[in-house]
């Protein structure tokens, strides 16, 4: 019987063991053909992968598998499942023509394997720039598109320079700029950019040249790639403020009455800077648009002759100008409208030219002109030439008006005869003059009254009619951002101003 029973077991056994023998016969390794294509950044073309290797990790296992990358794409054979990729070496590559070394990388989770074949597509990071101890840091590939200031066609780039500046290093990277969009290569992190140069644009068909700037204060770049949009602003070469808009025509009364108090001056700041006020004269010419004489001797090519003059008050910081922003100098600062409907307020304005021995309104509020010779009284035909300018450092009212007498002569011809005239005005060097501007009406004009050097045009609001009353000559607005205008600025009138209503009508 014990026999027996030792035969069941081993004949049990025997039939478990045949029966694992024919499972294990009917087991099959599920495979999947991977195919990897790798890509690179825009740009970017890898020459020779040097040492690159794949590693293919399986989740559920661990198990590894390790290959030699040779060329933009790889194909394995790996059991199905899901797999962590990773890709690292050094590689060779060329980037805008430059031929440059650095490191592949990248890192795919749980790609999972179910089927026969699977392509997978790779983007490879590229690291060029080394980083502590050697380390290879990986780089963004940067485009950027320039954008003009709308209604500007730039034609030509001068000496434009973009500056990136990495944050967190300072360290900084230079490129010229030449208008087409620039494709640069930097360690990722977080950069300021600025730019900075000239420029040739047509604005209204005429070939204008400026500054140019932008600024982005901070851009991450974290991404193998990025493309972005940089608004390009002009900026004056100009140092010191101009005179943006002047009326002088004055207004009419609802009888028909002229009204010639309301007269003032528009001076803008159309750098990028901080400029101070302080200081400032403002010079209406002796001579006029529409009487053209031989004067002797003729000074024009040296200075310009000037005649009434006022000077903004202020110790040198007083009166900070921010950069797009303009301020008043009017004939009387109050509110025009309660004399005339059909005049505006000007109560706000920044400064007023008063003088005591008038019938001039003295708005306690608004800080006076130095009164630095004669009457500033505009001539309402828009006849006359106005410069801005500044004393040299240290000289005096005194010292100017002391040295700086001209007295000329010329020959009047009328047409009955003609007589010897001798005049007296005060010149103004050319070189201290920051900005100038010519006015005479169309019927008028005969010759320009200043140095081509510093106006080579002359501005109107129309004929001498009655339809000039309430108009004002101003510069063109080539561009507005966030507020802040940037003027129109070639040193030729006839193309920088344009008639327009008083911009003080809702003052």
């Amino acid at each position: 019987m014990k026999t027996i029973k030792y035969f069941f077991t081993a004949l049990v056994a025997l039939f478990v063991l045949n029966a694992c023998n024919n499972d294990d016969e009917d087991i099959v390794i599920q495979k999947t053909k991977l195919t990897i294509n790798f890509s690179t950044p825009d740009g970017v073309e890898i020459t020779d992968y040097e040492n690159v290797k794949i590693k293919f990790t399986e989740t559920g296992t661990n198990i590894t598998t390790e290959e030699k990358v040779s060329g933009n794409s790889i194909t394995v054979d790996l059991r199905q499942g899901n797999y962590d990729i990773n890709v690292s070496g050094n590689i060779s590559y060329t980037f805008n023509g430059e031929v440059k070394k650095g490191s592949a990388n990248a890192s795919v989770k749980q790609v999972k394997l179910d089927k026969s074949t699977k392509t997978e597509d790779i983007l490879l990071s590229i690291g060029s720039t080394q980083g502590a101890e050697g380390s290879q840091v990986n780089s963004t590939f940067l485009k950027l598109n320039f954008i003009a200031p709308k209604g500007i066609e730039i034609t030509a780039y001068k000496d434009a320079k973009i500056k990136f500046k990495e944050i967190n290093t300072n360290i900084e990277t230079e490129k010229s700029i030449s208008g087409k969009p620039l494709e640069i290569e930097l360690p990722q992190g977080s950069y300021e950019i600025s730019i900075d140069g000239n420029v040739v644009y047509n604005f209204e068909g005429n070939s204008l040249e400026s500054g140019i700037g932008a600024f982005i204060s901070q851009i991450s770049l974290a991404k193998d790639s990025e493309t972005t949009d940089i608004q390009l602003s002009l900026r004056s070469n100009q140092k010191d403020l101009i005179i943006e808009e002047i009326f002088f025509a004055g207004t009419r009364t609802p009888q028909g009455a002229y009204y010639v108090d309301d007269d003032y001056f528009k001076i803008h700041n159309n750098t990028d800077k901080v400029l101070y006020a302080d200081g400032l004269i403002i010079v209406q010419s002796k001579f006029q648009t529409s009487d053209k004489q031989d004067f002797n001797p003729n000074i024009m090519n040296e200075a310009f002759a000037g005649d009434a003059m006022i000077q903004i008050p202020g110790n040198g910081t007083d009166y900070p100008i921010q950069p797009g922003e303009s301020f008043i100098v009017a004939n009387q600062a109050i509110n025009h409208k309660t004399n005339n409907s059909n005049s505006f307020d000007l109560s706000k304005a920044k400064f007023e030219y008063f003088y005591e021995d008038s019938d001039d309104v003295d708005n306690p509020s608004v800080p006076n002109m130095i009164n630095f010779r004669e009457k500033m009284v505009l001539n309402q035909q828009g006849v006359n030439g106005f410069v801005i300018f500044r004393l040299p450092e240290n000289m005096t009212k005194e010292q100017y008006l002391a040295n700086y007498k001209y007295d000329y002569s010329y020959v009047y011809h009328y047409p009955g005869g003609s007589f010897e005239s001798s005049e007296s005005a005060y010149k103004i060097p050319n070189k201290w003059i920051v900005d100038a501007v010519n006015i005479s009406n169309k019927d008028e004009f005969q010759w320009i009254i200043t140095d081509p050097s510093l106006d080579k045009g002359w501005a109107s609001i129309g004929y001498n009619s009655g339809s000039r009353y309430g108009k004002s000559i101003k510069r063109k607005v080539i561009q507005e951002n966030n507020g802040k205008k940037f003027l129109q600025d070639t040193n030729n009138s006839t193309i920088d101003f344009e008639e327009s209503n008083p911009s003080v009508s809702n003052y």
